[in-house]
């Protein structure tokens, strides 16, 4: 309460007016009001005035850190794409390399019985080859 009474004091006494003395601050003669001088040489404004130019400034850094998150997000994606594909792409190709491989077998094992059965081809045509001349014996006794 005592604070209440000091404050409304002090605001009528600030609004009587008052002769100007040579010891008074400068101020608004009509109601005794003052004024505080600008003892910071315009620096407060020019302050002011930084302080929009780095919230200015802090806003694009934060447009700029939100594009490359985004762009991020999304290479991040693709490469998750690519490694998607790629896999998909390597499983493919062990399918048929594994296909390749399997025929390959078969190719194999067909050309090792084509072999086996050129030589008994072989085998019998000699035979007959003798069996041939020995008839060429027999005939050539018999002639009349």
């Amino acid at each position: 309460m005592l604070a209440d009474v000091g404050a409304k004091s002090v605001k009528l006494l600030l609004q009587v007016p008052r002769q100007k003395s040579p010891c008074s601050l400068p101020g608004r003669p009509e109601t005794g009001a003052f004024e505080f001088p600008d003892l910071t040489g315009g620096k407060l404004a020019g302050t002011r005035s930084g302080s929009s130019a780095a919230i200015e400034a802090i806003q694009e850094i934060a447009a700029a850190v939100k594009r490359l998150r985004e762009a991020s997000q999304s290479l991040a994606g693709e490469a998750g794409e690519r490694t998607s594909t790629t896999a998909q792409m390597a499983q493919q190709a062990a399918g048929g390399a594994e296909a390749i491989a399997h025929k390959a077998g078969g190719v194999a094992g067909a050309a090792s019985t084509t072999t086996t059965g050129t030589r008994e081809t072989d085998r019998h045509a000699s035979q007959l080859g003798t069996l041939a001349a020995q008839m060429q014996e027999l005939a050539a006794a018999f002639q009349v």
